[in-house]
This record gives structure tokens, C-alpha cells and sequence, in this order.
């Protein structure tokens, strides 16, 4: 399996010029044909094998994935919940192989989801326990079969996203419930107030990182919305561990950077956040890496470097 990774650029801004000509329009060799696209085999519903016994108040377990471009998935997994509380769960977006198999990654295990056919396999491509996702020793691990039913609202999961995240000597959750994203410290008790954000959209996940060294991380979610799925970034830096402070990020308006179409993606990498979209009319992939630093008000992420491949 070929996992994507994000990688750091080594191109400055003021570098990436070679990559267009003179007149900015592209070469012969960046123009893509268009083609008509064929809808992926993964999207769609799928469901464990308790489901077809839901009505006697089997337990059972849904996959939902849908496609935010070419080769970037996102991923729902949950389950019933009106009888007890929810057994699995997981969001997260997943990258297509060149094996086409979708990957991820989270809590450093590596998911892998195979589909044949209507039938869907989760499985860990390093051979380690998926329970992690799961309550009362149950695995995330197996067999799913697609439906075409809308799931059961009444029985249903209805919490859009939940993360733990941990740094060391901090803790902690993010989740969204009724459009509403709620922030809250775990560790240190009693130090920090939770940040409650209203929201559009989805939740594609959230990281916890520390990109200016400075020994307290920051809280980063990525919200994505409208038609072309772009993501409203929310981010929070820990105040030397006494309060949250928002984060803002500098927009991408420098004439070197490809235009933003939305279907973007961040990540913390090395002490940097790296941002990745589509360059539209092209095969061709913008990355931009932001550096934290301190502003006269808030701290802000400032493009440090551009790259295209």
C-alpha cells in the first residue's frame, strides 16, 4: 500500500514563478482533457450485519463515505445509540491509493477500506486492533454490505464529530452536536474555559500541535463547507495555559498562488501547518505551509512557502 503523506516544500514564494510562464497561461503539458468522471465505487452507506436484525434491537454499525475530490474521501462511521451508548465511531477524510484502497490514520492506527463489490472491508493494513473505535471490547474491524435505506434517525448516532486529543500535560475533546463545536480542556482541571463555535457543514477532523515551540499547543478543526467543500479553519492557541485565543489565518491572495477552488485539506507537519487543493484546470496540486507567529492582537498563520506538483 502507498499511503499519502503530507510532505514540506523547499521552494520559498518568491521561488515558484518558474512553475508558470511569462503570461501565466499554463503549458501544453499542464492542460488536462476534460473527461467525464465516474462516480467512485466507496460512496455510499454501508452497513454491519446487525442491522438487518435492527427492528428486535440488534446493535449495529454504519459507514457513510462520500467523495470531496479525485482522490480525497471523507469518512462517518457510526452507530445505534438509542439503546445504548454508541459502539463505534470515527470522521475522518481518507486518501485513495494507487492500490485504490482509501487510508487513513488516527490515534497513530492506520485504517485501510477495500471495497468489493457492495461489500465493504475495514481492516488495519499494519496488523493492529481497531477496538480503539469502538466500546465493550467491539472492533471497527470487518465486514460491511451497502444499503440504500436512509438510516434511522431515531436510532442513529446524531453527534457529527468526536476527537480526543492529548499533548503532554493537556488534554483535550472536540466535538459537534446540533451544528454547535465545543472545545473543552479535560487536563489540567479547572485551568481553561471550553470555546463553543456555531457551524455550517462537517467537521473533517481536528489536530492538536505546537508549531511555535513554545511548549503549549494549539487546537486546530477543520470545518468544511458549502458547495465546494472548502475549510473554514478553527484554531485556538493555549495562552502559556491560562486562556484559548483564536488563531487567524492569512489569507491566499498572493498573485504567485494558484487560485483557491475550495476541496482543500490541512495538517500540522514539523513544526508547520500545510495546507493542499486542487489547481483547477490542471492535474496539478497547490500546497501552501503556514508558520505561527504572534501578532499585534491574535497570533496568525503567515505563508511561509508555496509548492506545486
Amino acid at each position: 500500500m502507498t499511503p499519502f503523506r503530507f510532505f514540506l516544500p523547499v521552494l520559498m514564494i518568491s521561488s515558484i514563478s518558474s512553475c508558470t510562464t511569462d503570461s501565466g497561461k499554463e503549458t501544453s503539458r499542464n492542460k488536462v482533457e476534460t473527461t467525464e468522471v465516474k462516480p467512485s465505487p466507496f460512496i455510499g452507506t454501508f452497513v454491519s450485519e446487525g442491522y438487518q436484525k435492527k427492528s428486535t434491537g440488534a446493535d449495529w454499525v454504519s459507514v457513510t463515505i462520500t467523495q470531496i475530490r479525485e482522490r480525497l474521501f471523507h469518512i462517518e462511521v457510526r452507530s445505534r445509540a438509542n439503546i445504548k451508548k454508541p459502539t463505534c465511531s470515527l470522521t475522518s477524510d481518507a486518501q485513495l491509493t494507487e492500490e485504490g484502497e482509501l487510508f487513513t490514520s488516527q490515534y497513530n492506527l492506520d485504517l485501510g477500506f477495500r471495497i468489493s463489490g457492495d461489500k465493504l472491508l475495514i481492516y488495519s493494513p499494519s496488523n493492529r486492533d481497531l477496538n480503539y473505535f469502538c466500546s465493550g471490547g467491539a472492533t471497527l474491524a470487518g465486514k460491511y454490505k451497502r444499503t440504500s435505506e436512509k438510516l434511522p434517525e431515531k436510532q442513529v448516532d446524531q453527534s457529527q464529530f468526536w476527537k480526543f486529543l492529548e499533548y503532554p500535560d493537556f488534554t483535550f475533546t472536540v466535538q459537534a452536536i446540533r451544528d454547535t463545536l465545543t472545545i473543552q480542556p479535560v487536563l489540567p482541571k479547572g485551568c481553561l474555559e471550553e470555546a463553543r463555535i456555531p457551524f455550517t457543514g462537517s467537521i473533517a477532523d481536528a489536530d492538536i500541535a505546537d508549531l511555535d515551540a513554545d511548549g503549549f499547543p494549539e487546537i486546530y478543526v477543520y470545518v468544511r463547507e458549502g458547495k465546494d467543500q472548502r475549510i473554514r479553519l478553527v484554531a485556538y492557541n493555549l495562552n502559556k495555559g491560562k486562556s484559548l485565543s483564536q488563531i487567524h489565518l492569512q489569507e491566499v491572495t498572493n498573485q504567485k498562488v494558484a487560485p483557491f477552488k475550495g476541496r482543500d485539506e490541512f495538517k500540522p507537519v514539523e513544526g508547520a501547518l500545510v495546507r493542499r487543493y486542487p489547481i483547477e484546470g490542471t492535474k496539478k496540486t497547490q500546497q501552501v505551509q503556514y508558520v505561527l507567529k504572534m501578532g499585534e492582537a491574535l497570533p496568525q498563520l503567515v505563508i511561509d512557502k508555496v509548492y506545486s506538483f
